[in-house]
């Protein structure tokens, strides 16, 4: 997937519509061909709805990256706020993905794809 449709498949999860299994399969897909080969087999749909396998799945993608999450949970959905760093100590990476969504685990998905949108694979 292109970096372009990367950053609008965010943009779509960002705005809280619903995570259709088309795109779904669309980010899992995207995710899978930036990540070794050994660690493609968690990378799946319903992986999008867990916070613990969305994190493994971002330590997979960007090893190394500190993940810093904030938000308000509230009854139904939060406001939720996910930031992947390359770094933990520095303000000033060259680049960083910053998801907003309702649900954590959607939040994170959206910080990695933005993330991946500029980080070039090995």
């Amino acid at each position: 997937m292109a970096d372009k449709e990367l950053q609008r498949l965010a943009e779509v999860i960002d705005d809280g519509q619903v995570l259709s299994g088309k795109r779904a399969a669309e980010a899992a897909a995207a995710i899978a061909e930036r990540v070794a080969p050994a660690k493609r087999a968690g990378i799946t749909p319903s992986a999008f709805l867990d916070t613990d396998e969305m994190i493994l799945i971002v330590d997979h993608a960007l090893p190394g990256w500190s993940i810093t999450i904030d938000g308000v949970a509230s009854e139904r959905d939060g406001h939720w706020v996910c930031v992947l760093r390359n770094s933990g100590g520095r303000d000033n990476d060259a680049f960083v993905g910053i998801g907003k969504c309702p649900r954590l685990p959607h939040a994170i998905l959206s910080a990695l794809l933005k993330a991946l949108a500029f980080v070039k694979p090995d």
